[in-house]
C-alpha cells in the first residue's frame, strides 16, 4: 500500500538559510563601515561575455553524434523517461604537465508538459525559488544556495546576427545572466562539503508558428540554460567563507537544452556537464569529488518531471475534508463497493472515497507554507491534473488565492469609474444615455446610507436632471468606499468546501458534474420571486458589464443567472453574448453560486473544475472572477463576472469597484421587477 511519508526535503529548511544569507549586512571597505563592499568583483559586461562564450562552446545537438569508439557514451542508469550516460575523454599531453582526462555526463529524456513549465522551474531569480528548485533536483544532497546577482536586462547584449535572424522569422528571444551559489553535502565519504560558485545564462526563444508551413517544419520553441564555474574570490556574498568546511567545485561547465516537440505535448530535455580535469590544489575539490558531483548533477536532471508534477498539484484547490463528509458507497474510480470494513481513503482533490487500489501518494508544492507536502490522489483526478494547461502558472501562483494591495501609483477607483461614466454620458444618446444616467443614480444612491445623508447631498438626481448635473455629481459625489484588505475575502481561497464528481476520463472534453449548493431549493425559489429571468431590456446591466471590464482590464464581462439546468447571460459588454445559454456543468458560475463570497480563478485552464468546460474553451478564457448578485434575503440569484484571455491579479481597489458594481446590478434587477 502506498505510504504518506515523503522523503522530499521541506522547502522551509532552505528558506531559513537563504533568508539568513540575504539579511546579512554587507561587508565594508573601511573599518567604520561607511562604504559597503560590492557583492561581486566582476562587472556586468564581463559576466555577459563569459556567459556568451560558454553558451557558444556547448553544442547540445552534436553530443549524440560524437559517439566514436574512442569516446563512446556509456549507459549509467535509467529513471522513468530519462537516461543518464557518462564518458571520459582521452587525456591530452601538454608541454609542462599531463592534464587529467575530461569527464562528461549526459542526461536525456522527455516530459509531458509545456515548455514554459520547465522554464518556470529552471529560470529562477530569487533565493527562495533557487533553493526550492535545487532542493527538488538534488534532495538531501543540497544544503542551500543564493542568487548573488542578476544582470539587468538592458545590460545584456545579444548577438546582433541572431537577433536579426529571429526578427526575420518573427521569433522573440529573452536572455538573463545571473551569478549563483550552491552548497552540497560531500559526495565522497570523509570528505568536506562542497560549494559551487557559478555563472548562469538563460535564453528563451519563442518561435511564432507559420500557418502556411507544416507543423513539423516550424521552428522549435527552446530554452537553454548554461552553467559555468566562477572563482570564489570574485564573490563577496552568498558563499561559505570557512574553507576548512567546504571544498570549492571548479573547472565545471553544464547546461540544459529544452525543446517543445512539434505537434506534441512533450518537451525534450538534454542535460550535459563536463569537468575539464586538472591537478589537485589546496582548497579545491579533488578530481574524484568533481567526477562524483558531475554524476549527481546529471541524476538531478532526471527529477525534473517530479518538480513539474508537484507544481501542478499546487495549482489546484484541494478539498476541505473537515467541511463536508464523503457519502459515496462505491469507489468513484472502479465502482468497487465500499462496505463499512472496506479499506478506503478520501482523495485530497475531489473529496470522495476511493478503494485501496485506486489512489496514489503525490507531492504538492505550496508557496504559502513553503514546503512540499504529500497528498492522496485518485486515478481520475490524476488524469485531469495531467490534462491541464500550466504554461502561464508561475511559482508565485501556487498557494492561497488572495487580493493584492494597491500599487502606489494607482489612481483611486472612484476617479476611474467617474471618468468612464463621464465619457459614456457625453458620447451616448437615446436609450444608451438613459442607461448611463440610471447607472449613475444607482451608484450614487449606494453611498447615501440614511435619509439624512440623502438630504445632505447638494444635488439630487432624477430622470429630469440635466446632463450637467450628472457630470457635476461624478466630479464630486461618486465616493467609492475602499474595502479593507483583510475584508477582501474570496471563496475557496485555500480549500474547497464541497466535493467534485469527476467523469470517467478527461478525454473528449468531459467535465465534472455540476455541484449543488445546500440551499439550492431556496436559491431557485428566490430566482423565481425576483423574476430576473423575465428581464427583456437590461441595458443598465450591459453598462455595468462595460464598467466592470474596464475596471479589471478584461475583454469580457457578463451578468448571469444559474437555474436548475443551465446558465443564462442577462447582460454583457459583448452584444453577441447577451441571452446566451450554457448547460450548467459547462459554466463558470456553477461554482460561483456555491457561496456568497466572490470567486477568483486566476488559471482556469489548469483547474480541473474548468479546463474542459465550454464556457472556457470557446474563448480560451484564462482568467475569471465572479461577484454574487443577491436578493433582499442575501440569497445568491446571479453573478457579475469578468473573463479574459490572459491572467490577472486583483487589487484592493478592483475588488471594491466590483463589489459596488455588483450591488448596483442588484438595484437594477429589483427596479426592473
Amino acid at each position: 500500500m502506498p505510504s504518506l511519508r515523503s522523503d522530499t526535503p521541506m522547502l522551509e529548511r532552505v528558506t531559513t538559510a537563504s533568508s539568513l544569507s540575504s539579511s546579512t549586512p554587507p561587508l565594508s571597505n573601511s573599518s567604520n563601515g561607511s562604504a559597503s563592499k560590492p557583492r561581486l568583483h566582476v562587472d556586468d559586461d564581463e559576466l555577459c561575455a563569459r556567459a556568451e562564450a560558454v553558451a557558444r562552446a556547448l553544442d547540445f545537438r552534436g553530443l549524440a553524434g560524437s559517439n566514436e569508439s574512442s569516446c563512446r557514451w556509456i549507459l549509467n542508469k535509467s529513471h522513468g523517461t530519462f537516461t543518464t550516460y557518462a564518458r571520459r575523454l582521452a587525456a591530452m599531453t601538454g608541454l609542462e604537465e599531463k592534464a587529467r582526462p575530461t569527464q562528461q555526463v549526459l542526461a536525456a529524456g522527455e516530459i509531458r508538459c509545456h515548455l514554459e513549465e520547465v522554464v518556470h522551474v529552471l529560470n529562477t531569480t530569487t533565493d527562495f525559488d533557487h533553493n526550492a528548485v535545487m532542493s527538488g533536483l538534488y534532495r538531501k544532497d543540497f544544503i542551500y544556495g543564493s542568487v548573488v546577482h542578476v544582470v539587468p536586462s538592458n545590460a545584456i547584449g545579444d548577438d546582433p546576427k541572431l537577433v536579426e535572424l529571429l526578427q526575420e522569422e518573427e521569433s522573440t528571444m529573452t536572455t538573463r545572466v545571473a551569478v549563483k551559489t550552491g552548497a552540497f553535502v560531500h559526495s565522497k565519504l570523509f570528505s568536506r562539503n562542497e560549494q559551487w560558485c557559478f555563472l548562469e545564462r538563460a535564453q528563451h526563444i519563442r518561435a511564432r508558428p507559420d500557418p502556411t508551413e507544416n507543423s513539423e517544419q516550424n521552428k522549435l520553441n527552446s530554452f537553454t540554460l548554461t552553467l559555468s564555474s566562477l572563482d570564489e574570490g570574485e564573490l563577496e556574498a552568498g558563499k561559505v567563507n570557512g574553507h576548512s568546511r567546504v571544498k570549492m567545485l571548479h573547472g565545471m561547465d553544464a547546461g540544459y537544452l529544452v525543446e517543445q516537440l512539434p505537434g506534441s505535448r512533450y518537451v525534450r530535455v538534454i542535460f550535459f556537464g563536463q569537468f575539464n580535469g586538472g591537478l589537485d590544489k589546496p582548497g579545491l575539490a579533488k578530481s574524484s569529488q568533481m567526477r562524483a558531483r558531475l554524476v549527481r548533477l546529471a541524476d538531478g536532471a532526471t527529477r525534473l518531471p517530479e518538480i513539474v508534477r508537484r507544481r501542478r498539484f499546487g495549482a489546484q484547490t484541494m478539498a476541505d475534508h473537515a467541511a463536508f463528509s464523503a457519502k459515496n458507497s462505491h469507489c468513484t474510480c472502479c465502482t468497487k463497493s465500499l462496505h463499512l470494513l472496506t479499506r478506503k481513503h478520501r482523495c485530497h482533490l475531489c473529496g470522495h472515497f476511493v478503494c485501496d487500489r485506486c489512489w496514489s501518494v503525490q507531492k504538492m508544492e505550496n508557496q504559502d507554507t513553503r514546503r512540499v507536502t504529500p497528498v492522496r490522489m485518485c486515478s481520475r483526478c490524476m488524469e485531469f491534473v495531467e490534462n491541464g494547461d500550466y504554461s502561464a502558472v508561475k511559482p508565485s501562483a501556487l498557494g492561497k488565492i488572495q487580493v493584492m494591495r494597491d500599487p502606489m501609483d494607482q489612481p483611486p477607483p472612484n476617479k476611474t469609474l467617474a471618468r468612464l461614466l463621464q465619457k459614456e454620458l457625453r458620447s451616448s444618446s437615446g436609450a444608451r444615455k438613459n442607461s448611463v444616467r440610471t447607472v449613475i443614480q444607482y451608484l450614487v444612491d449606494q453611498e447615501a446610507q440614511d435619509q439624512q445623508e440623502r438630504q445632505a447631498r447638494s444635488i439630487r438626481l432624477s430622470s429630469d436632471s440635466a446632463d450637467e448635473e450628472y457630470l457635476d455629481v461624478l466630479d464630486g459625489e461618486l465616493n467609492l468606499r475602499q474595502v479593507p484588505l483583510f475584508k477582501c475575502v474570496l471563496a475557496n481561497a485555500t480549500k474547497r468546501n464541497y466535493p467534485i464528481t469527476m467523469p470517467k476520463t478527461a478525454a473528449n472534453g468531459s467535465v465534472p458534474d455540476a455541484p449543488i449548493p445546500l440551499n439550492e431549493k431556496e436559491r431557485l425559489a428566490a430566482i423565481a420571486r425576483s423574476r430576473i429571468m423575465d428581464l427583456e431590456d437590461a441595458s443598465e446591466l450591459d453598462m455595468l458589464c462595460s464598467l466592470a471590464a474596464s475596471q479589471l482590464d478584461c475583454s469580457m464581462s457578463i451578468v448571469t443567472v444559474v437555474t436548475a439546468d443551465q446558465m443564462t447571460v442577462l447582460g454583457s459588454n459583448k452584444e453577441d453574448l447577451r441571452r446566451v445559454t450554457l448547460p450548467r456543468e459547462h459554466s463558470f458560475c456553477q461554482h460561483a453560486v456555491m457561496t456568497s463570497k466572490p470567486l477568483l480563478v486566476p488559471h482556469p485552464e489548469a483547474d480541473i473544475r474548468f479546463q474542459n468546460i465550454n464556457g472556457r474553451t470557446a474563448f480560451d478564457v484564462r482568467f475569471y472572477c465572479g461577484f454574487p448578485i443577491v436578493d433582499e434575503n442575501k440569497t445568491v440569484i446571479g453573478s457579475l463576472c469578468c473573463m479574459d484571455q490572459k491572467t490577472h491579479e486583483m487589487t484592493q481597489s478592483q475588488y471594491s469597484a466590483m463589489k459596488k458594481l455588483a450591488a448596483a446590478a442588484e438595484l437594477v434587477v429589483r427596479s426592473k421587477n
